[in-house]
């Protein structure tokens, strides 16, 4: 785990958030031009720019340009597709804050934010939303078991189980 977050941590050194975006409102900072600025500067394609842009803008409910530790959570919630009343771990709320939070002002502006949105893109919380799923494969990690096996016993179980309470 501990190699796993030193990994990690290389991993979101690798970007440099650099000077802080002053409006991400402005209904030109979304020109072709622009985001392909920040595909450059980010090695990335303009899709995952336009897509962090779209996730940032929607959670900066205050529309100051830049997110609070509440608006951070909203964001993290939207980008791993969990519900509002879906509970999840304040430590990992706290862990991807802290990584994201590069320059420590307590908030996270555009480009701190679309940094923590490359880092995490292939992160298993955002590739396999469904907290079953996440499950069955931390089950297979756990006992060595490949995962259509585990996901087969599932499938029985769930065939059988009658009133649905897993």
């Amino acid at each position: 785990t501990e190699q796993r977050a030193s990994q990690q941590d290389q991993l979101f050194s690798r970007f440099k958030p650099g000077v802080a975006v002053t409006d991400v409102h402005e209904p030109n900072f979304d020109s072709v031009e622009n985001l392909i600025r920040w595909a450059k500067r980010f090695s990335t394609t303009i899709a995952i720019v336009k897509k962090a842009l779209a996730e940032f803008r929607k959670a900066d409910e205050n529309g100051n340009g830049a997110l609070s530790l509440e608006e951070f959570k909203d964001a993290v919630r939207y980008k791993f597709g969990w519900s509002k009343d879906q509970e999840f771990p304040e430590d990992f709320v706290m862990k991807h804050w802290k990584t994201a939070d590069s320059n420590n002002s307590f908030q996270i502006d555009f480009s701190e934010y679309l940094n923590w949105a490359i880092c995490t893109e292939w992160n298993e919380h955002a590739m396999v939303p469904d907290q079953k799923d996440r499950q069955l494969r931390q089950l297979s990690r756990d006992y060595g078991l490949p995962l259509p096996d585990v996901e087969h016993v599932r499938q029985i179980f769930d065939k059988y189980d009658i009133d649905k309470s897993d």
